[in-house]
């Protein structure tokens, strides 16, 4: 459960950032099917309060781990890390392999899939090292899930310094 307590920011009021938790809440609890137009809402409303980001993921992350019906949860983070992208993107990193992995835990096959096709569009989103703790989460859940990072990121290409030598000796004596 994440820390529901209200961090003091700077110039703004306690009773803002209640404003804004209960605000988002009631508008997020609304989201009972994958709805795009209020996705699309809720996503708005993010933009419009970034300074509230933090207290907005832990609305999200707290309401996703509550309900039984996730996935439009997750489809409204995909939306807002997608089109919002900073402060949610660091704040969503924080807790998304415990999101992904508690939907997933739940989900049918169908659903399982729909995640699988969500979680691959996030490469260039999240962290490297959050996404292979992502897949390494759900693979002990279902060995059969693909290690992603590795078909995203194969890592380094080795070269042969011989190779090049070669190569650097032939062009020289080209240029001759």
């Amino acid at each position: 459960m994440p820390n529901m307590t209200i961090t003091r920011f700077y110039g703004e009021s306690g009773s803002d950032q209640l404003e804004v938790r209960n605000d988002y809440l009631t508008s997020l609890s609304d989201l009972t099917t994958n709805s795009k137009p209020l996705i699309n809402t809720l996503s708005i409303l993010a933009g419009e309060h970034r300074r509230y980001g933090k207290i907005i993921c832990e609305v999200i992350e707290g309401h996703i781990l509550k309900v039984s019906t996730k996935l439009p949860c997750l489809y409204l983070i995909d939306s807002i890390i997608k089109n919002i992208g900073a402060p949610y993107i660091e704040h969503f990193a924080r807790c998304i392999v415990r999101i992904f992995t508690d939907t997933f835990l739940k989900a049918d096959e169908k659903t399982r899939k729909l995640l699988f096709k969500l979680r691959s569009t996030w490469r260039d989103i999240f962290p490297v090292e959050r996404l292979r703790d992502l897949d390494a989460s759900i693979r002990d859940i279902d060995p059969n899930w693909p290690k992603l990072t590795e078909i995203e990121n194969p890592g380094t290409v080795h070269i042969n310094p011989n190779f090049l030598k070669v190569n650097s000796e032939i062009e020289c004596l080209v240029n001759l």
